[in-house]
């Protein structure tokens, strides 16, 4: 071929090309708007994100005194909001204005008569930490832990009480222990710091927390992982992970695989035993080194183990227990076992075990698999003051053990 008629030909294969790339970035442009369209419409005939996991009429039964506008409201507000990061926890609560759940710039949600920011030593001021039964997913800012806390104890020690509710989505004792010490490292003490934990423990039973393998893939390949992101912000980047969710019905990486069953074979408890003998460990590990950290600055630590509905409580008054509780079956063997530790040796006048005080219940106390009512927040909270009041006065005494 000669020279001249080269170029020609290179013409015709670019503009072939060219036309070939624009036509594929208008049927994927058209594709996004298309799908962008779509999750709009869905997202709003959707009733809330937990409706749709479990059936309307169900989880409308869990809120015989709201409208069905205001628990709509209220479940898009516990379940849609962002994520936000933060250095060494990975991440926190985004900071949040609704209607029913309100998230502080500062990291807290806030609770009914909220305290000022930074603290007033004026007041008794307490650090409450925990997963998202603490922070109160499915209840407002007015029924959280933390709001009901502060009304159940009221003052200690002739000063009023005010609650800070760190608790945070995901999170447990470990991320828990590091917020507790950047807190304290940013020179904001609280008198008491208060650790809610056991449910999240087990879901993160190989100590990872909810984004590790995102910031690990970031880290290994910074290019690939920026091109995730991008897909990620896209509609048809979720309709591709929508896909890829049912194709691969595998529960995430961070969840260790438990049974669910009352009636899971010997074999199965001896596979899943060793698992849960380092999660109670890692715990232990965790406390103590909270403690010692609290003392030095003059903080009084308390840890409570929380109640779970797969330890002592009749699941016949468990309206979403159908289909057992998935990354959080393992804590049905591990509470177990925690309750024999705890007998063998109560943990020192810190600890609080509060993990059975739904044995005798005969009502629903959750409002979806794991996440409490209004009412037994009031009543956790209730039994919690109590206990505290009492072990504040013990650790008070001479000769007294810390």
């Amino acid at each position: 071929m000669k020279p001249a008629g080269i170029l020609p030909m290179l013409g015709r294969t670019y503009r072939a090309a060219a036309v070939m790339l624009l036509n594929t970035l208008v049927v994927l442009l058209v594709l996004e708007a298309g799908l962008s369209f779509a999750f709009a419409f869905k997202d709003r005939r959707d009733r809330n994100p937990v409706s749709s996991e479990y059936g309307h009429e169900r989880v409308r039964d869990a809120y015989p005194e709201r409208t069905e506008a205001d628990m709509d409201t209220l479940l898009r507000e516990s379940w849609k909001r962002p994520y936000a990061y933060e250095p060494f926890t990975q991440f926190k609560e985004a900071p949040f204005a609704g209607r029913f759940v309100n998230v502080d710039a500062n990291g807290f949600r806030v609770s009914a008569n909220q305290g000022p920011w930074p603290p007033d030593p004026t007041y008794i001021n307490i650090f409450l930490f925990g997963g998202s039964t603490a922070f109160g997913y499915g209840v407002a800012d007015d029924e959280t832990l933390a709001s009901a806390l502060q009304d159940a104890l009221g003052s200690l020690r002739g000063r009023v009480v005010r609650v800070y509710n760190f608790a945070r989505g995901y999170y447990y004792s470990t991320q828990e222990r590091i917020l507790f010490q950047e807190l304290l490292g940013a020179g904001l003490v609280p008198d008491l710091a208060i650790f809610v934990d056991g449910l999240n423990d087990f879901y993160h039973a190989t100590n990872e927390p909810l984004f590790t393998d995102r910031f690990r893939n970031l880290v290994a390949d910074e290019t690939t992982s920026s091109v995730k992101s991008l897909a990620r912000a896209t509609s048809l980047g979720r309709a591709l992970r929508g896909l890829g969710r049912k194709l691969d019905p595998s529960p995430p990486a961070e969840v260790p695989a438990a049974s669910t069953s009352r009636d899971s074979s010997a074999s199965t408890e001896v596979s899943v035993e060793p698992l849960i003998v380092d999660v109670v460990a890692r715990y232990l590990t965790n406390k103590r080194m909270i403690e010692v950290v609290a003392a030095d600055f003059g903080v009084t630590p308390i840890f409570v183990w929380q109640p779970v509905p797969t330890y002592e409580y009749d699941l016949q008054f468990h309206p979403f227990a159908a289909g057992g509780f998935e990354g959080h079956g393992a804590s049905e063997q591990g509470y177990a076992y925690m309750a024999e530790r705890v007998a063998a040796d109560p943990l020192g006048g810190h600890f609080l075990w509060l993990a059975d005080i739904q044995k005798d219940e005969k009502q629903a106390l959750y409002v979806d698999k794991v996440h409490y009512t209004a009412a037994f927040t009031r009543t956790l909270a209730t039994r919690m003051a109590a206990r505290i009041a009492e072990r504040l006065a013990s650790l008070a005494e001479p000769g007294s053990s810390h």
